[in-house]
C-alpha cells in the first residue's frame, strides 16, 4: 500500500566552495550517480551569452563545482540530454554556435571530454524537442525548427551504430515544442508542449502515446483535470510522471507555480499539495532530474527574462510497493 503522500518545496542553501552556479535558462540536466551534471545554457534566453562550462552538484555535500574537460563543446541552449552506458548524449539545441548545433556530441562522465560523433542519417538541428532512451536507442520527438516551425517527426538514433533514421509511423500526432517524453511500458507518453507555427498562442494538455512496438500514436483520454502547460520539467517515479513550472498559456505568459501528477495505470491527473513556495519558471525540460524520491529543478528564468540559480527540490515523493512492469525487449 502507497503511503499517504507529504511534499515540500525548499531552495536548496548550498556550500559554494570555489565555485559560484550562475543563473542560466536552457540548460540541461543529468544525473550520476550522486552528481547533477549540468550543461550548456545562456544567461539570457536570446542565447546571446552562452555557457561553454561543465558544473556539477554533489547532492551528498550540496556543493557546486566546474568541472575541467577536454575536446570541443559546441555551445548551445535548449538541447536535449540522454544518459546511457555511461555517456551523456547531447542533441540539438539553439543558439549560440547555432550552425552546429544539429551535430551530435558526447560528454563522457568517466574522463570528462566531449566528443563530436560523425553519424549517418539526414537529421537536422531542432531544439525544445523530447529524447526518450528505450534499451540503447534514443527517440527524438518533435522540436522547434528554423523558420519558427514545430515538427511532428519522429527520429531514432541508435547509438551502437550512431545512425539516425526517421519514423514512418501511424496515428496523428500534432507538432510541439516544450513537451514532455516519459518512457513507460513499451510506450513514450508525450504530454503538452507549444505549437508556435500559427501566431504562437497555443499551449497543449493532451496526453499522446507513441507505441514503440508498432511505432503507432494515439491520443489518451485521461480522467481528472490540469491546464495546459509547456517548457515545464518531468520526471518518471513509481508508476506516475511528476510534471511542474512551466508556461501555462502560450510562449511567456502565467508562469505555473504548481506540480501535477498523471498516473500511468489509471490515466488520471491530480495536482499535489505541498508546503512550502515555489516561483514560477521555465525549465525547458531538459534541466529536471530524480534523485531517490526527491525531484530537482535547475536554473530557469522567470517572466522578465531574468536567468534563475536556484536548486528547487520537491521532496518525500510517495513510497510504497512498486508494482512490477512488463517491459517490450526492443
Amino acid at each position: 500500500m502507497y503511503t499517504t503522500p507529504s511534499y515540500a518545496v525548499s531552495y536548496l542553501t548550498y556550500n559554494t566552495g570555489s565555485y559560484t552556479f550562475n543563473g542560466r535558462a536552457g540548460a540541461s540536466a543529468t544525473v550520476y550517480n550522486n552528481n547533477i551534471y549540468v550543461i550548456g545554457g545562456s544567461s539570457d534566453t536570446s542565447g546571446s551569452s552562452m555557457y561553454t562550462d561543465v558544473v556539477v552538484f554533489n547532492i551528498a555535500t550540496g556543493i557546486w563545482s566546474s568541472k575541467a574537460y577536454t575536446g570541443t563543446y559546441y555551445t548551445r541552449m535548449y538541447h536535449m540530454a540522454t544518459l546511457y552506458n555511461g555517456l551523456i548524449y547531447l542533441t540539438g539545441g539553439y543558439g549560440g554556435q547555432m550552425a552546429t548545433a544539429y551535430s551530435l556530441q558526447t560528454y563522457n562522465i568517466a574522463t570528462s571530454t566531449f566528443s563530436t560523433i560523425s553519424f549517418t542519417g539526414s537529421f537536422t538541428y531542432r531544439w525544445l524537442h523530447s529524447a526518450t532512451l528505450v534499451g540503447s536507442l534514443i527517440y527524438i520527438i518533435g522540436g522547434g525548427k528554423a523558420g519558427g516551425n514545430n515538427n511532428n517527426e519522429v527520429w531514432v538514433l541508435d547509438t551502437a551504430s550512431n545512425a539516425f533514421s526517421q519514423v514512418t509511423y501511424s496515428g496523428s500526432f500534432t507538432g510541439r515544442e516544450g513537451h514532455c517524453g516519459i518512457y513507460w511500458n513499451g510506450g513514450i507518453y508525450v504530454f503538452g508542449g507549444h505549437n508556435d507555427n500559427v501566431g504562437g498562442t497555443t499551449n497543449f494538455n493532451d496526453m499522446n502515446l507513441f507505441f514503440v512496438p508498432t511505432n503507432t500514436w494515439s491520443q489518451i483520454s485521461y480522467s481528472g483535470s490540469t491546464s495546459t502547460r509547456a517548457y515545464f520539467g518531468s520526471v518518471l517515479y513509481n508508476n506516475a510522471i511528476y510534471i511542474i513550472a512551466g508556461s501555462v498559456t502560450n510562449f511567456q505568459n502565467s508562469l505555473a507555480t504548481d506540480a501535477v501528477k498523471f498516473d500511468l495505470q489509471t490515466r488520471t491527473f491530480s495536482s499535489l499539495s505541498f508546503t512550502g513556495s515555489y516561483s514560477g519558471r521555465y525549465i525547458q525540460g531538459g534541466s529536471t532530474v530524480i534523485y531517490g524520491n526527491t525531484l530537482y529543478t535547475i536554473g530557469g528564468y522567470s517572466s522578465s527574462n531574468t536567468a534563475q540559480s536556484n536548486t528547487v527540490q520537491l521532496s518525500n515523493l510517495p513510497t510504497g510497493t512498486i508494482i512490477d512492469i512488463t517491459y517490450y525487449n526492443l
